[in-house]
């Protein structure tokens, strides 16, 4: 199971909507797939979900209490796509934030948590959806993921804000003693070649990168206009050819490209 986190300590650059439509596609290939909602803004969760969950059924009872199998069976739930389940974020996680925090394990707990699921359910891929900052959910995210994914809006504060991030990343596993690149990959979100800044923005961003460098996505009414109507853009077969679909689906290629790089080949499972 590998399992990655989605982050940028900046809102608002297409994190959640990345997450959800990079997680259908590989489900829908036939990777047994998880999203798991660490934003106390629940956006991912929203994708799925019309109403507000009982808490005790989203990613806020693993900070409640012993994490157990009964746990697990409360707080996965499945989608509408095949093989695409889902962790519901809990809105009351950023009211109980500084009760968390008094406990010395809180850290912990996603992993902890990550690590019985891959015991007793069969996922090739879990993807973990981080609140905008490196606060305490998302270095959860980080000690239970052995990658992290990370886009990118070509603006300055954005590049500046990515800049910071990689390097606390570095440090964050270099304490951890890890051997194997931990960055997975960074691409460009909400590009729009009309804005004279983005385009400047693009080389600098691909020399920042280097070889983790995956590509871009751009900005798009269709995006939106799916994230409004809460669904993913594989769902409307109409619209597979256009471009919006096309870059998510080069996107998902460019993670398996290098996870296999990085010795995780993983294989697709029989599509129903």
């Amino acid at each position: 199971m590998i399992v990655i986190s989605v982050a940028n300590q900046k809102g608002g650059v297409a994190k959640t909507t990345t997450v959800c439509n990079i997680a259908g596609i590989f489900a829908e290939q036939g990777y047994k797939t998880l999203i798991t909602d660490a934003d106390p803004q629940c956006s991912s969760t929203s994708y799925f979900f019309d109403d507000l969950l009982p808490q005790e059924e989203t990613l806020a009872a693993i900070y409640q209490g012993d994490i157990t199998e009964d746990t697990i069976r409360r707080v996965i739930r499945p989608t509408r796509i095949n093989k695409l389940d889902i962790v519901p974020g809990g809105f009351s996680l950023s009211a109980q934030i500084w009760e968390i925090m008094q406990d010395r394990s809180s850290g912990l707990r996603l992993r902890e948590f990550i690590n019985l699921v891959g015991k007793i359910r069969d996922y090739d891929l879990v993807f973990i959806d981080c609140p905008p900052d490196i606060g305490l959910f998302t270095l959860g995210a980080f000690f239970a993921s052995q990658y992290a994914l990370i886009p990118i809006q070509p603006e300055r504060l954005s590049v500046e804000g990515v800049k910071q991030l990689m390097a606390k990343i570095t440090e964050f596993w270099n304490m951890r003693g890890e051997q194997k690149p931990q960055i997975l990959g960074m691409f460009v979100s909400l590009f729009q070649g009309s804005i004279k800044s983005h385009k400047e923005w693009l080389p600098i961003i691909e020399q920042i990168c280097g070889d983790y460098y995956l590509g871009v996505i751009h900005n798009a009414s269709a995006i939106k206009q799916a994230a409004d109507a809460r669904s993913l853009l594989l769902e409307d077969r109409r619209s597979r050819k256009a471009r919006p679909f096309q870059e998510h689906l080069k996107l998902a290629k460019q993670i398996k490209a290098k996870l296999k790089d990085y010795g995780e080949d993983i294989k697709p499972r029989k599509v129903l």
